[in-house]
């Protein structure tokens, strides 16, 4: 399976062919897009993925016109509902920053390796199919991080033990190592998600290198904003996480795709 991640600035606007070109290019299998914007009535950018085969979406609650929110899109069957910040001070007329949802895929296509059984494992289904815990993050700034944050802390801890993935714009990471700056407002929060047990599947990939998903217009500086965090069971599956830095450099949004393939 390949995911495909994407913060498409503004709701895409009059990008928005040349958006579903660019994802057509990279054919994904599940798709999270961030800064998705409502249309009224017709809405080209859902329509232009159900034909690219990505027919299966959730769109997040969202406000007027202008606001921001975060689509799944998949070529098979799920479920999504909104995460939100839980707790006496939670309020539930917030924006949604958080998609939680439960995907069943097809899985292996090949006979299990050696050792590993046959059938049975983590997250599977009679028939072969395999199911996948999704969070589509499309992080707010600053102060404002802490709620979601939070929210993703209190996943149920049985989604490290299973096929999980949490995959989005953070809007945020470690300081000098995902940025060419020396603060990020949360970096506590997200290095608190890394030793749950959470793997950030570039990093582990990368281990030494700096590529950054977003560089700022006034200053030039980059930041590595977009992460997938993989559950331990799913980043054994990862086969490579790379950033598709061609969508940024074409002038199609002000982030890089994150590519995910999985096996």
């Amino acid at each position: 399976m390949r995911v495909l991640s994407w913060n498409i600035l503004h709701g895409g606007g009059g990008r928005r062919e040349a958006i579903l070109a660019a994802i057509a290019a990279i054919d994904p299998d599940l798709v999270t897009l961030q800064e998705v914007r409502r249309s009224e009535g017709r809405d080209p950018l859902l329509e232009g993925l159900a034909d690219l085969g990505l027919g299966e979406q959730v769109l997040s609650p969202l406000g007027d016109a202008r606001s921001n929110g975060v689509l799944i899109a998949s070529r098979w069957p799920l479920s999504a509902e909104p995460l939100r910040p839980a707790g006496p001070g939670a309020d539930p007329a917030s924006p949604v920053y958080l998609m939680k949802a439960r995907l069943s895929w097809p899985g292996r296509a090949t006979d299990p390796a050696p050792g590993e059984g046959d059938g049975g494992g983590q997250g599977e289904e009679e028939g072969g199919a395999e199911l996948l815990n999704l969070v589509a993050v499309r992080f707010p700034q600053k102060q404002a991080q802490i709620a979601p944050f939070e929210a993703l802390l209190a996943l149920p801890p049985a989604w490290r033990a299973e096929l999980s993935l949490l995959i989005g714009d953070f809007n945020c990471g470690i300081p000098l190592f995902d940025s060419q700056t020396r603060t990020f407002p949360c970096t506590a929060w997200f290095q608190r998600l890394l030793a749950q047990g959470w793997v950030d599947a570039w990093r582990r990939r990368h281990p030494q290198e700096r590529e950054y998903s977003w560089f700022s217009a006034s200053r030039g500086n980059g930041f590595r904003y977009d992460h997938a965090l993989a559950s331990p069971p799913l980043d054994a599956r990862i086969r490579s996480v790379r950033y598709a830095q061609e969508l940024r450099a074409a002038g199609l949004s002000d982030h890089a795709g994150l590519v995910v393939e999985l096996g």
